[in-house]
């Protein structure tokens, strides 16, 4: 009982920290964002050209780091499939995915920070889960060893490991894994909040506004529902036709990928500056435009957001797709809230944007659940069967698309 009742103290405080590692990237993120971007162009005189310099500096330090780390930071995807294929993750090298993803996120790629967080949050908890394994399994070695060397074992953070692939000794100890593993997350969720709460920093969510939406709004639904799906849809099918149009023609490299993006970078720079950045600190910036622009405006930059985002992937510009697709999203709720303002915008708005959310995305419960909470609570309801449909729809779409060859095949017959 002694040797669990401690195995779980030191799972806890592992656990915690994994959300200090996290809170400390997300804090070095923003600081780097509000010195580089609002403090030092307050002490300037002349700004004109000072948001190209940074770029400009960016892009080197982004070449730099390629040359000589490989082509860092690496997504969440690229960690999962990892994970799949060795049922491990070479976590030795995290650090190196946050300074990367430090130096496009400070210097102005149109994305967003989740996808590093969700790395260092899967990397250090396969690093907690082999760091465990070996307590569990050594646990005599451990209990006879002096107190200096105990110390060592659980504070040496490259040593004293036992790899997943071998046997998971740790499930003989806790007989209710999922109950253990719950408590952990929790608690490492718990303390990264508390961070985000005592040191100020953004909220990951924006509110958009108030509703006093009514009943008889809701025939609006499979409307904007339709063309949710629809915008999505012609927007991939564009892009994708363009990437092969151009791939025909021209397969520039890694440095000259990185060098283009940065180029549309200085132009979004220029031209578009609230589109810089997809960090929880410009979501809101996505509400300001959409309250104060036209409908062909916001439309035109839900799609140069959206572009701007496949660009600075493509360009090697690493880093996650939400933020920046909720912030299209919300920018085409709102055009679409002003084609029709006898009815709740607000209402309108998040229709079209969990929509557009969910077929840019393609991910009902990831777009869905988090998008909804940027609007109020008596939308939530609404939100839900949104979602629900949306989940209908989608598996009669794969029926009929599974159904289809068998009945092409048997009339053939």
């Amino acid at each position: 009982m002694k040797a669990k009742t401690g195995l779980f103290l030191y799972a806890l405080v592992l656990s915690g920290c994994i959300a200090l590692v996290a809170f400390a990237f997300l804090f070095t993120e923003n600081g780097l964002w509000e010195l580089l971007w609002q403090e030092i162009p307050r002490h300037l005189h002349d700004v004109r050209y000072y948001r190209e310099l940074l770029i400009i500096i960016g892009t080197c330090l982004l070449l730099i780091v390629k040359k000589h780390w490989g082509n860092v930071p690496h997504n969440a995807h690229s960690v999962m499939g990892e994970l799949r294929q060795t049922h491990t993750v070479d976590y030795t090298q995290a650090w190196r995915n946050m300074l990367a993803s430090l130096v496009v996120l400070a210097f102005g790629a149109g994305v967003g920070p989740e996808a590093t967080l969700v790395g260092i949050v899967i990397s250090y908890s396969i690093w907690e889960a082999d760091k465990l394994r070996w307590v569990t399994k050594n646990q005599a070695a451990f209990q006879n060893a002096p107190f200096k060397q105990k110390i060592i074992m659980l504070c040496c953070p490259y040593r004293y490991l036992l790899s997943g692939k071998e046997e998971n000794h740790l499930q003989q100890v806790v007989k209710h894994k999922k109950l253990f593993d719950g408590l952990l997350i929790v608690n490492g969720v718990a303390l990264f909040w508390l961070m985000v709460q005592l040191t100020d920093q953004p909220s990951f969510i924006t509110k958009v506004g108030v509703s006093h939406w009514q009943v008889h709004e809701l025939w609006l639904m499979p409307l904007l529902m339709a063309y949710g799906w629809l915008f999505g849809k012609i927007y991939r099918w564009l892009t994708w036709h363009l990437q092969d149009w151009l791939t025909r023609f021209w397969q520039p490299g890694l440095s000259a990928r990185v060098v283009m993006a940065a180029a549309v970078m200085a132009f979004v720079a220029w031209y578009f500056p609230q589109l810089l950045f997809s960090g929880q600190h410009s979501l809101h910036w996505a509400v300001s435009l959409g309250l104060r622009e036209s409908t062909l405006m916001l439309l035109g930059l839900a799609a140069l957001k959206l572009f701007f985002l496949d660009v600075c992937l493509w360009g090697s510009w690493t880093g996650g797709n939400i933020f920046p697709i909720v912030f299209a999203a919300l920018l085409n709720g709102f055009a679409i809230a002003q084609l029709l303002p006898a009815n709740d915008t607000t209402l309108i708005v998040m229709l079209v944007g969990i929509s557009s959310g969910i077929s840019l995305l393609g991910n009902i419960w990831l777009a869905g659940i988090f998008m909804m909470l940027f609007f109020p609570m008596n939308l939530w309801l609404v939100a839900i069967l949104l979602m629900l449909i949306w989940l209908v729809g989608q598996r009669l779409m794969k029926r009929f698309v599974k159904d289809k060859p068998i009945s092409a095949d048997k009339s053939g017959n």
